[in-house]
């Protein structure tokens, strides 16, 4: 599939968008499509936990079959993690430094992913969700390019970041 390509939202995922037991509620259109393109910048911006799962169901069939690829790549990348979903708003048994690999491993194969997790925000359905990476937008953190936050009641407010300076990429993983 491409970034254009459009992916079908069951009525399941979308009711699941509207949940506000999710950090962060979405909504999408039940029995619409969107593109791949604006999944990602809604899994990598305001970290919509329901545009996960459409994607994870989209590319392996179902979700569980999604987080099984998810735990082998994390085998193979030699990381210590455990999913259980793919989407992060329940938790996860992992580590920071696996957490960092998972972030450099992202950056190496698709190095494009930064054009997304460095946008302030994403408008959707009408609505601007901001970026949850405060380095970006509240902390103007010099040469802070993204890449990623969660935030769930059992860890707490998490960030992994990115970073250029002179000329180098540096990847922090911050636990707050």
């Amino acid at each position: 599939f491409t970034l254009d390509t459009m992916v079908p939202i069951s009525r399941e995922n979308a009711r699941i968008s509207r949940n506000s037991s999710y950090p962060m509620a979405v909504p999408l259109p039940s029995g619409g499509e969107v593109s791949v393109d604006t999944l990602l910048r809604l899994i990598l911006i305001p970290s919509a936990s329901a545009s996960c799962i459409v994607m994870a169901e989209y590319i392996a069939g179902t979700e569980e079959a999604f987080v099984e690829r998810m735990n082998a790549t994390a085998r193979e990348l030699g990381m210590s993690a455990a999913f259980e979903n793919s989407h992060g708003a329940f938790p996860h048994d992992t580590t920071a430094r696996s957490i960092a690999i998972l972030v450099r491993e992202f950056i190496h194969r698709f190095p494009q992913v930064l054009e997304y997790t460095a946008l302030p925000s994403v408008r959707f359905n009408g609505r601007t969700y901001e970026n949850t990476n405060k380095l970006l937008t509240d902390y103007d953190y010099p040469g802070c390019d993204g890449f990623k936050t969660g935030t769930i009641s059992a860890a707490g407010y998490s960030l992994a970041a990115t970073a250029v300076r002179d000329d180098r990429m540096e990847a922090r993983q911050h636990m707050l």
